[in-house]
């Protein structure tokens, strides 16, 4: 690419009120793809991660792992975007119905740019399950050691829908891990 990143994916975030806003100054983030649709357990969205956080990005498009593989830097020119939330989840999308929708396929090319090969991924930032409650944490990769399933044996999803499952340390906290029936690892045993 022949331009530069000028602002942090922390700094759009603050930037944004808490309703659907739409982008209309020049912002323009840059960030390494930590997940895509490769497995089947995310549909149309990117979720990219720079030093200072982590966003979804919607799209209309299918079969992105093809494109923006993991390790993949990505910029985003984010003018003419929206950024919202979907169920709490910060996400820079398009404007559908007055929520926050996928960037149209027509478009998609004009705001995402990818920058040379993919590169190595990010190594994962290692927390505890309690401080996974902060939302700088949202959209990045993460590991947790040391827990469990509560629900050990059973599958991740059953096949005719997405199911939620919860991960427990020894300390009795829990996180809820949601994967979608149409995950390739969905039928895995836990």
């Amino acid at each position: 690419v022949d331009f530069e990143a000028n602002t942090t994916i922390a700094e759009l975030k603050a930037m944004y009120s808490g309703e659907l806003d739409s982008i209309d100054t020049n912002i323009i983030i840059t960030g390494i793809v930590v997940a895509n649709d490769e497995s089947g357990n995310f549909y149309k969205q990117l979720e990219i991660q720079d030093s200072t956080g982590g966003i979804e990005v919607r799209v209309n498009r299918v079969k992105l792992y093809t494109q923006y593989k993991v390790g993949q830097r990505v910029y985003i020119k984010c003018q003419g975007l929206f950024i919202g939330r979907y169920h709490g989840l910060p996400q820079i999308g398009y404007k559908y119905q007055g929520s926050i929708g996928m960037i149209p396929d027509a478009i998609i090319d004009q705001h995402i740019f990818r920058d040379s090969l993919p590169g190595t991924p990010p190594p994962p930032i290692i927390k505890t399950i309690p401080e996974l409650k902060y939302p700088k944490y949202l959209s990045r990769l993460v590991q947790i050691d040391s827990v469990h399933f509560e629900e050990a044996g059973s599958v991740f999803a059953e096949s005719n829908a997405a199911a939620n499952r919860t991960i427990k340390d020894n300390l009795g906290n829990t996180l809820t891990l949601r994967t979608s029936n149409y995950a390739n690892f969905a039928s895995d045993t836990l």
